[in-house]
């Protein structure tokens, strides 16, 4: 048995075979899109158990940043957690995990964070369940029309990425996107996505939406005014056709502040995990409290 990081970007047609195998429910090209067009793509990154000469198991470390009480920390992102059929119940995917671990550590990674719905797992390793929410938003049947509210165009680049950054800057848990990463952003986007903006003379709010999710249809917003937020809000309802929209992202308890022109409710979610790897960033294990995660950044 080998463990170890792929050798170049050739071992990825194989990896991507492991993948369709095992993932039966996630289509191939949500992997593809994450890969092949992340910008931070190193392909030691991809952690694999090699057993007759073939991947077996594996695990990704994406390279990520992300914004944290008005500074930046970078983080390895776990994703991908795969073994094939048949070769379950060896410890493989607990070996290529440690070998993550390890391999983050060496390569200065101070934290780590995951998505997960087997929490039990994770925690033999370390991590933490993060206290994070989901939003329920109760929109009203009218809202006064203030803003064009209209589809996401290339042109609005430019203000969306400056609206992102004012918005999350001073958020813990929120990407940091250069404009390679927003531009790779955009094409993780699912198939079905509806990325909606309102304006005045310029952007003041957007929100990314996926139909008909069963995690929770808004996967991103940001405003400049919380009133184009609200009409915003009031447009998606319309064109899902209900009265309550849900979000997928993460946000921390109490976002909204009692002005919100809209009912809000919060619902626990316990999919977020971290492990701090670093003991001078042990500090950072109360800054989850008030975590922030954007769901169009899964990894």
């Amino acid at each position: 048995m080998e463990i170890r990081g792929l050798n170049n970007k050739d071992e990825l047609a194989e990896l991507f075979d492991v993948y369709e195998r095992v993932f039966k429910k996630t289509p191939l090209r949500y992997f593809q899109n994450r890969l092949l067009n992340d910008p931070y793509f190193v392909p030691q990154d991809v952690r694999v158990a090699i057993e007759e000469g073939r991947i077996v198991s594996t695990v990704t470390v994406y390279r990520r940043e992300m914004y944290w009480k008005g500074q930046s920390v970078t983080f390895g992102g776990i994703g991908n957690v795969a073994t094939l059929p048949g070769y379950g119940g060896k410890g493989l995917s607990t070996r290529v995990m440690q070998d993550a671990l390890n391999y983050m550590r060496e390569n200065g990674f101070p934290l780590s964070i995951l998505f997960t719905g087997i929490n039990g797992f994770y925690e033999r390793f370390g991590f933490h369940t993060v206290p994070a929410w989901h939003a329920e938003f109760f929109v009203p049947e009218t809202v006064p029309a203030k803003f064009e509210v209209r589809e996401f165009r290339p042109t609005d680049f430019e203000p969306v990425r400056r609206l992102y950054q004012r918005f999350n800057q001073n958020r813990s848990g929120a990407l940091l996107r250069e404009a390679a990463y927003w531009r790779a952003n955009l094409l993780f986007a699912e198939e079905n996505e509806l990325f909606l903006v309102a304006e005045t003379d310029t952007v003041e709010a957007y929100m990314r939406l996926v139909p008909g999710n069963p995690k929770g249809e808004i996967w991103e917003f940001a405003y400049s005014d919380v009133h184009a937020f609200v009409q915003l809000l009031f447009s998606a309802a319309q064109r899902l056709r209900k009265n309550t929209v849900q979000t997928a992202a993460l946000i921390p308890k109490n976002f909204f502040d009692q002005a919100m022109p809209v009912k809000v409710e919060y619902e626990a979610s316990e999919i977020a995990m971290y492990k701090i790897l670093e003991p001078d960033m042990r500090e950072m294990a109360d800054g989850f409290a008030e975590y922030c995660f954007w769901w169009t950044d899964n990894f």
